[in-house]
């Protein structure tokens, strides 16, 4: 059998969310991502998504735990980050700023 040069084809982030309707609507008109699934009446499971890169999953949220800052991240590499940033302050999107620093993570590679 040969070996594909690529095994993997892209990587999905699942977020649990309060109100699927307005999430997605945000990323819709916000963001400009795709609607590319969504499914229930009402909707409990979406996944939006933006330039055949990012990928996200969203699921209606069933508890009342608030999840660690650690474990709800996903991180987007963009191309253009200064247009990026311009194209959302124009559809008035915010912009939080923190002093918190991401964490360094070295893999030995």
């Amino acid at each position: 059998m040969n070996t594909p040069e690529k095994l993997l084809s892209y990587a999905a982030v699942v977020f649990p969310v309060g109100d699927i309707a307005s999430t997605v609507n945000f990323y819709h008109e916000k963001l400009s991502f795709d609607i590319s699934f969504q499914i229930g009446d009402p909707v409990n499971y979406a996944v939006v998504k933006k330039d055949n890169a990012v990928q996200i999953h969203l699921t209606l949220r069933r508890d009342t735990l608030k999840p660690s800052v650690e474990h709800a991240a996903m991180y987007i590499f963009a191309h253009d980050v200064d247009y990026l940033h311009l194209e959302l302050q124009q559809k008035q999107v915010t912009i939080k700023k923190t002093d918190r620093q991401p964490a360094i993570w070295h893999t030995g590679f």
